[in-house]
């Protein structure tokens, strides 16, 4: 169990090596692309317009260079939040669903009672709520005209 150990332990020394090697630091490199790029557009700004044309290619090269290492810090955050969540897959299940349930319970009206009328289908309660609303909106309208009328 011992050896196993420490192969693993190997194993993933020679795996992160690996992958700054190929991928590298995805913050930095998006850094050193930024000020590629900044430090390209300077330059568009200050010189002849013979030299316009190959600084405006070099300008288009380093934005899909700067895009490219975003999509890379994006897989790596997609990666890093992938690999928590199955850490910690039961407590962030139930932490979700326990949410869910108390905003599906909190939030939601049940039961409505006007008068001698009870709705406890949700539907009826919209139409209900929408009918006082259009009632009111009316009311008002009609007092405005009253009033307008009298100056």
């Amino acid at each position: 169990m011992f050896i196993l150990q420490q192969n693993l332990k190997r194993l993933k020394l020679s795996f992160k090596d690996w992958n700054n090697n190929v991928f590298g630091n995805a913050h930095e490199a998006i850094i050193d692309k930024q000020k590629t790029l900044l430090s390209i557009q300077h330059q568009i700004q200050v010189v002849d317009l013979a030299e316009i044309d190959m600084l405006l290619g070099q300008q288009q090269q380093a934005m899909q260079n700067l895009d490219m290492a975003l999509d890379y810090q994006a897989l790596f955050w997609k990666e890093t939040v992938k690999m928590l969540w199955f850490k910690d897959e039961n407590c962030n299940s139930s932490f979700f669903h326990a949410m869910v349930k108390k905003c599906v319970n909190s939030y939601g009206i049940q039961r409505l009672v006007d008068g001698d009328l009870v709705f406890e289908d949700p539907k009826d309660i919209e139409e209900h709520i929408l009918f006082i609303k259009l009632d009111m909106i009316l009311l008002v309208l009609i007092m405005s005209l009253q009033i307008s009328e009298k100056i």
